[in-house]
Parts: structure tokens; C-alpha cells; sequence
């Protein structure tokens, strides 16, 4: 039999040997029901006054009972408070150590501040106490894929639905896995249902945002109207506090520029954003760095790169807006997006007069606070409606600046004058090969006699990840032995483009980025595809940024054609490897200083903007 601690229960609330007592008691009871109904209809902000009402009462008469700590923990994590979420939680726990309710809270409050391993000890502490209880087993799984355990979370969230199928972490997790790894079919229907139980959960919302970039055949138009729609959700409600900024309407000064992100860390995004930090004209800018992530040895970097550091991930967001609006920063710039640790609803409270999101995510925030997304001319054609929501903030380069990799190792001749065969290597996240690409990498591998083809990621040694990639190589007719699937690190991945890969190829609809820009500074070529959104066309931009436009093609034939050219040239593969990273360093993409000379005028630019409407009156 299970202990009382461990049994979902009824609140103990009041002594009932008196008439009044027992009236209070009904009456605090009804203020509890009251706020689980209003909680379930996403009214949170008025069922925490009953629940701190029920509290009042409660301390009042000497009464300290879990379920109420648990109730006001359980609600501030949709109210965004998560810090003080994990405080009520740990009132709950100081009275029951084993409250599974507070213990899931917990957890749950650890993970959207990016405390993971926190989270990761709480849930597994619920489980421990209750196996068979479905709301810890779904907890485990959301905290298991956060830590990129793609199967491990999987085969716990199915057990959790089917012992309790409205369970929202369940669900939550089975779509954000199946998203994970590139199986919207699969995903969407879940992110659909989970959004009907809950349309209230910004960061799952986020993750349905992010997913639908791997759909085929997605348009400009609809992924527009999709972050709009996120935008005016969650957003709109704080347009009514946004601050009168008192920042001095001028640009003959040193201006204040604030970076926002949940990966100043060993993370992709700090290779195209630590020396852009640490670049900037110091008699021109000032520079500070908003953390929303625990820090590693690569923090460092950034901490040593800006004039301030300010972590911001122990605070709300009405607080941390708070800080940004004290610290006067004249344009603060999203780095995250709709990724994991964005701080996107910090921002719709306008902090800052100028706002801009770069880099992280290649599209639209949703949110009427942001003036700009940072793109270029191939991006975001002027010629063209504007895929943001935002206004493109065009460069006169690239969009992103690259940083040479000053370890790479030493480049090899071309691998197929050794081995005798070509390979074509893909090492993007493998949730972008899907039915789009590939059938065109199966004509390719038709086309060329006895070429193989490599995809090395990070987590393809997660048995889900690499079942699925295998059954679509098989839809496909690529046979087994044509094909290898390697998990691996950046080190790893820089020797096999060195040693085992002749062309690179490109994934889309959803493109590559920093993979394309390893193998170029590995002198392996990479063919892209032009699509039409702004994340299927930063393949091409990077391309054409380099100076390399003929690797950037505009239908399927036609890459098939580049790939299968290329693969017959050993001549142009020589004198690649033995060129390009020569050619590379004098353009936008990986020429710092350049690089950085046209962001910070693009910045005075769009602050001077600002300050002709404020001198206006507008």
C-alpha cells in the first residue's frame, strides 16, 4: 500500500471542533475549487489571489497543508514566475518531501530556467517515489529530451499516455520528440492537441513554431501568419506596459547595445556571435550581454567579449525587463528566437526603444515589440514582400559573420583519388532529411556509380533518430551499404570532411549553417537550394556571400546536376581544397571586421530612425 505522502489527497485544511472552524474550512475549501476552475480556463492571475487568499487563511489558523504550495507552485509556472514557482514548491516539500505534485513543479520550474540537471533530480525523484504515477513519468520524459535522450523520453511518454491520456507533459513531449527529430506528420497532431487542452504554453508553442520549418512545401505566407498568430496569443496583452523610454534622441554618442540569449555557451549560435560581441567598436558601442543560461567554459568568452554581463535567468520576465530598462540600452537584439531559452516574452515588453532579432532563428518573432529581423538581400529580396512580419534590417553582406576556425585540421587531398569512390557527406541536424531532400540525394547516388553518402550529427547514435533516417533511406531505395550513419563532435566532423567527404550536400527545405560553413573552410564544396522562406535560403546566401554562387541552385534538377558535376571534377575538387580557405577569409561571411563595420552601421542607422520619429512626436 502506498503511504499517505504518496497518495494524491484531499487538502487537510482546518480543525473542524468548532462550528466556525468548520464554516472557514468550507469556505477556503471553495476558494480552492474556485481557483483550480479558473486555473483550467487559463484565468491564472486571478486563481493565484484565491489560492493566496486560502493561504492568508491557512497561516492564519496555524495550518500548513502541501496541496496549497503545490496549487500556487503549479500555477506561477504558467503565469511565467519560475523562480518563485520553484519557491512555493520547495514550501510544499519542506512539509512532504515526497509531494509528487510539488516535486513535478519543481521540475518543471528548473527546466524553463534552463536548470536542467535540476530538473532532471526532481522528476527522477518523483518517478523513484511513484513509477506508476503517469504525471512523473511524463516529467521525466520532458526532462530526458531536453537532455537530447530522444528514445529514452519517448518510451516514457508513451507509457505516461497510455496511463493517463490528457497528460499535458505526455503529450507536450511526444510532440516536441517527434518534432526533434524532423517528423512533423507525426508531431503536429500532438502540438494540435496539446494546444487545445492548453493554448496558453508559450514555449511548446515556440517548439511547433521551430518544427514547422521541416514541413515540405510550407510557405512565406503561412509561416507569417503562424508566428502572428503566437505573437497576438501570448504578446499583445503587454503592449499596455511598455515603458516611455528617456534615452537620449541622438546618435553623436556611444550607444548601449544589449544581446539576449539562452546560448552564451558551447552552442552553434556562439560560432557566429562571440567575436561579433568582442568586435565591436568600443568608442562607438557599449556592450552588454543578457544571459538566460547557465554558464559553461564557453561563457567565458562572452563574459570577457562584452563591457557588461548580466545574467538573467534566475529573473521573471517583468524583471528582467526591468534591468534592461534601467541599464538604458538604446537597441537590445534577440539572439534565440524560437529556440530553447528564448526570453521572447521579456522582450514583448519592449525594454529597450529599438529591438531587432538576429541570428538564432531566420524568421519572424510574431512580436509587434520587435522593429527588426536582421537578414541580407538574399534572404529577404527587396524585390519581394517582406517574408518577416518585422522589417528586414537588410546588410550591405551577409547576414551572420563567421568566425575562422583557427583548429581546424589540416586539409587532405580529395578523399575519392584514395578510396576510389565518391562520397557526399551531410552533417546537418538530421531532423532536416526528410521526403524532400531525400529522393534528390537518391538520384545523386543513382547518377554517380558506387558513390556512398555520409550524415554525421551529434545524436545519431539515438536509436529513434537513426531508425528513422534508415526506414527513409529505404522509402527512398538507397541501399544500406551506400550509406553510413556516424554520431560525432565538431572536431570529428572537421577530420571527415578532410578525410572521407568530396561534396557536401545541403538539406532543405530547411537549410544548414554552421555545417556549411565547416566544410567550406574544409574546402569541400556544398550544394544548396533556394527555397521560399527565409531558412530555406540561408544555404544559398552563405553561398553567395562567399563568393560562390554557382554552388547555389534554384530547382532540384539543377542540384542534382551540381552534385553529379562535381563528383566527375577531381581537378575543381583539388583546387578547392587547395584555395577556398584563402578566398574565405577576405569575404563578409568570415572577415570579421568587415563583417562587424556593417552591422554597427546598420545599428546607427536604425537609431537614428528612432530618433527623428522621437524628435517628431511620434
Amino acid at each position: 500500500m502506498r503511504s499517505a505522502s504518496r497518495r494524491r489527497r484531499a487538502p487537510e485544511w482546518l480543525p473542524k471542533q468548532t462550528a466556525s472552524n468548520v464554516r472557514l474550512a468550507h469556505q477556503v475549501n471553495g476558494w480552492f475549487l474556485e481557483g483550480r476552475a479558473l486555473q483550467g480556463k487559463g484565468r491564472f492571475d486571478e486563481a493565484l489571489t484565491l489560492y493566496q487568499k486560502v493561504v492568508f487563511e491557512l497561516e492564519r489558523a496555524n495550518v500548513k497543508d502541501p496541496s496549497i504550495y503545490a496549487a500556487i507552485g503549479h500555477v506561477l509556472i504558467f503565469t511565467g514566475d519560475n523562480n518563485a514557482s520553484l519557491e512555493w514548491s520547495k514550501r510544499a516539500l519542506e512539509i512532504d518531501p515526497n509531494y509528487i505534485q510539488a516535486l513535478i513543479n519543481a521540475a518543471a520550474a528548473c527546466r524553463q530556467m534552463n536548470r536542467v540537471n535540476e530538473a532532471h533530480g526532481y522528476a527522477q525523484k518523483a518517478y523513484d517515489i511513484e513509477p506508476g504515477n503517469a504525471q512523473a513519468l511524463a516529467s521525466l520524459a520532458v526532462i530526458l529530451l531536453n537532455k537530447g535522450l530522444v528514445s529514452q523520453a519517448l518510451v516514457r511518454a508513451a507509457y505516461a499516455i497510455r496511463m493517463l491520456p490528457e497528460s499535458l507533459d505526455a503529450i507536450g513531449a511526444i510532440a516536441s520528440a517527434y518534432g526533434r527529430i524532423g517528423d512533423v506528420d507525426t508531431a503536429l497532431p500532438y502540438f494540435a492537441k496539446y494546444k487545445q487542452r492548453l493554448p496558453f504554453d508559450p514555449n511548446l508553442s515556440s517548439t511547433r513554431l521551430f518544427c514547422l520549418h521541416y514541413k515540405p512545401g510550407i510557405t512565406c505566407d503561412e509561416l507569417k501568419q503562424a508566428h502572428k498568430e503566437w505573437g497576438d496569443r501570448f504578446g499583445a496583452k503587454f503592449r499596455s506596459e511598455w515603458p516611455k523610454h528617456e534615452t537620449e534622441p541622438t546618435v553623436n554618442r556611444k550607444l548601449r547595445i544589449g544581446y539576449v540569449s539562452g546560448d552564451f555557451r558551447h552552442h552553434v549560435v556562439g560560432y557566429w556571435t562571440k567575436h561579433i560581441i568582442a568586435g565591436h567598436d568600443r568608442e562607438r558601442f557599449e556592450v552588454f550581454c543578457f544571459a538566460n543560461n547557465p554558464e559553461d567554459e564557453y561563457s567565458k568568452n562572452f563574459k570577457e567579449g562584452a563591457d557588461h554581463w548580466i545574467s538573467i535567468l534566475d529573473m521573471d520576465d517583468a524583471e528582467a525587463a526591468r534591468v534592461i530598462t534601467d541599464a538604458k540600452i538604446d537597441i537590445l537584439v534577440d539572439l534565440s528566437g524560437h529556440t530553447g531559452g528564448h526570453r521572447l516574452l521579456m522582450m514583448a515588453r519592449k525594454p529597450a526603444p529599438v529591438q531587432a532579432t538576429w541570428c538564432g532563428y531566420i524568421d519572424s518573432t510574431g512580436l509587434e515589440a520587435f522593429d527588426y529581423v536582421i537578414a541580407d538581400e538574399v534572404i529577404a529580396p527587396s524585390s519581394e514582400p517582406s517574408p518577416f512580419l518585422e522589417e528586414p534590417l537588410r546588410l550591405p553582406h551577409a547576414s551572420v559573420g563567421f568566425e575562422p576556425i583557427t583548429d581546424a585540421p589540416e586539409i587532405g587531398p580529395v578523399p575519392a583519388l584514395r578510396k576510389g569512390y565518391v562520397t557526399f557527406g551531410c552533417f546537418n541536424n538530421p531532423a532536416k532529411v526528410g521526403d524532400e531532400v531525400l529522393p534528390v540525394w537518391a538520384e545523386i547516388l543513382n547518377r554517380v556509380p558506387n558513390s556512398k553518402l555520409l550524415i554525421g550529427y551529434g545524436n545519431l547514435n539515438d536509436a529513434v533518430t537513426k531508425d528513422r533516417l534508415l526506414g527513409l533511406c529505404r522509402k527512398y531505395n538507397i541501399p544500406e551499404e551506400r550509406i553510413q550513419l556516424r554520431g560525432g563532435k565538431r572536431k570529428a566532423i572537421l577530420q571527415a570532411y578532410s578525410d572521407e567527404i568530396d561534396v557536401a550536400l545541403d538539406t532543405f527545405p530547411y537549410n544548414g549553417g554552421t555545417t556549411t560553413c565547416e566544410a567550406l573552410w574544409m574546402g569541400v564544396p556544398v550544394v544548396a537550394l533556394y527555397g521560399g522562406h527565409p531558412m530555406s535560403r540561408f544555404g544559398c546566401a552563405l553561398l553567395a556571400h562567399n563568393g560562390l554562387p554557382a554552388l547555389a541552385t534554384t530547382s532540384k534538377a539543377e542540384y542534382i546536376d551540381r552534385a553529379v558535376h562535381l563528383a566527375g571534377n577531381f581537378e575543381t575538387l583539388t583546387r578547392l581544397r587547395r584555395e577556398l580557405r584563402g578566398h574565405l577569409v577576405n569575404t563578409p561571411l568570415f572577415n570579421s571586421k568587415l563583417f562587424i563595420e556593417g552591422l554597427e552601421n546598420a545599428y546607427i542607422r536604425i537609431f537614428e530612425r528612432w530618433c527623428q520619429k522621437r524628435q517628431a512626436g511620434e
